[in-house]
């Protein structure tokens, strides 16, 4: 029955509260309410419904935003990091290659004395040549006909040849020598793995005694056969 308030059969109104949540629940029956909504838990952002769904959005948004932000930033510290240590690693590569191409003598060994002969050597292009594929280059010092027992031969390592006017000459910074005994020094033989290549003969016999130091840096020069 009417009881004259429009309420049929006398039911209560429904409470303010009752509708408060009818409305909230119906902000997020729209489409595009649905499609925000699809959105959030795509992203996996926890939100409540019992706000406006638009608002809750634009503050996921903001969210998103700052996060981007911060990721920028720790990508680019990343990459200057990164850039860093290939720097790093570029410039000890290329410490290495040069050590690599230095030129130098180092002490050698010999367990037999080498016979040394006068050869007439190659153009200086084509022992330049030989040197390069070789994979134990010598000077050995020498009276003309055989190794010096008081010297020891020298390995020769690196950028280390210069061809010039008159053949092709040894350019290391320092050639030092140190004899162990007497002998006289002739000239100078390179051998190529194990085998003579080349006969670079001094101007003069240079006489030296036991314990004698020097340097003979620019005494080696191979000049070809005329």
């Amino acid at each position: 029955m009417d009881d004259g308030s429009g309420n049929p059969d006398g039911q209560a109104p429904e409470t303010g509260a009752d509708t408060a949540g009818e409305t909230t629940s119906l902000l997020w029956q729209g489409p595009t309410e649905l499609v925000l909504e699809a959105a959030l838990i795509e992203a996996g952002i926890e939100f409540d419904k019992g706000g406006d769904p638009l608002v809750i959005a634009s503050d996921a948004i903001k969210g998103l935003k700052s996060e981007a932000v911060d990721l920028a930033d720790k990508l680019d510290a990343a990459e200057s990091s990164l850039a860093d240590i290939a720097a790093e690693r570029d410039k000890l590569q290329a410490d290495l290659e040069a050590a690599a191409r230095a030129p130098q003598a180092r002490n050698g060994s010999t367990t037999k004395l080498r016979k040394v002969a006068v050869l007439d050597n190659p153009k200086p292009d084509e022992l330049l040549e030989q040197i390069r594929t070789a994979d134990l280059v010598e000077i050995v010092f020498s009276d003309g006909k055989r190794e010096l027992p008081s010297i020891a031969p020298r390995v020769i390592e690196g950028q280390a040849w210069q061809v010039n006017f008159i053949g092709l000459a040894l350019n290391v910074p320092e050639l030092l020598v140190e004899a162990t005994g007497p002998g006289e020094i002739a000239g100078y033989a390179l051998f190529l793995d194990g085998k003579q290549a080349a006969w670079a003969p001094r101007p003069d016999l240079l006489r030296v005694g036991p314990g004698a130091k020097m340097n003979l840096q620019g005494d080696v020069l191979f000049a070809p056969a005329p």
